[in-house]
């Protein structure tokens, strides 16, 4: 999503979608960490719920990236922002198996406050220089993807490659 706004938008306009995809990242890091990890086992059709309902959600985003026809030049419609990209995370599978699986295998339990801080602290030192690289690498590839042809076999790729990224998790 990060290198599509980039193409589309350039870097500039997908600063808040990086803050937001950090920023919900974090949150459901921390929630997770505070105990929402114990509901999330208690109940495990939540987990369910949340696994295939968010994998419908990214085939709806992998199957509108592979329609998208615009031009390279700016869209009409405007990037998913700060709100939109924090909720996003929270309909992510991938997002909640990775959260719950920092959660119980690097945050040590003694003294788990701390710990938590620390692991807290540093996803959003990686988090944010990571999930720029993405937008930069979309804004890098604008002039290689001004032929509409190729823009939309790149982007019928990245749909390909979206979809088949949840696959590992309805196993």
């Amino acid at each position: 999503m990060l290198m599509s706004i980039g193409l589309s938008h350039g870097l500039r306009e997908a600063v808040p979608a990086i803050g937001g995809f950090v920023a919900g990242f974090t949150l459901l890091l921390l929630l997770m960490g505070l105990g929402l990890g114990a509901i999330h086992t208690a109940y495990p059709h939540l987990h369910s719920a949340v696994k295939f309902g968010g994998a419908a959600y990214m085939i709806w985003l992998a199957a509108g990236l592979a329609r998208d026809t615009s031009r390279i030049a700016p869209t009409e419609r405007p990037p998913i922002g700060l709100i939109g990209a924090a909720l996003l995370q929270w309909a992510n599978p991938k997002a909640w198996v990775t959260a719950a699986g920092a959660v119980t295998i690097y945050v040590p339990p003694v003294p788990y406050a701390q710990n938590l801080m620390i692991a807290i602290a540093t996803v959003v030192a990686v988090g944010l220089p990571c999930n720029a690289v993405w937008a930069v690498g979309g804004e890098a590839m604008q002039r290689a993807l001004t032929n509409p042809w190729r823009r939309r076999c790149a982007n019928r790729i990245m749909a390909v490659l979206l979809v088949l990224s949840i696959i590992p998790i309805l196993r």
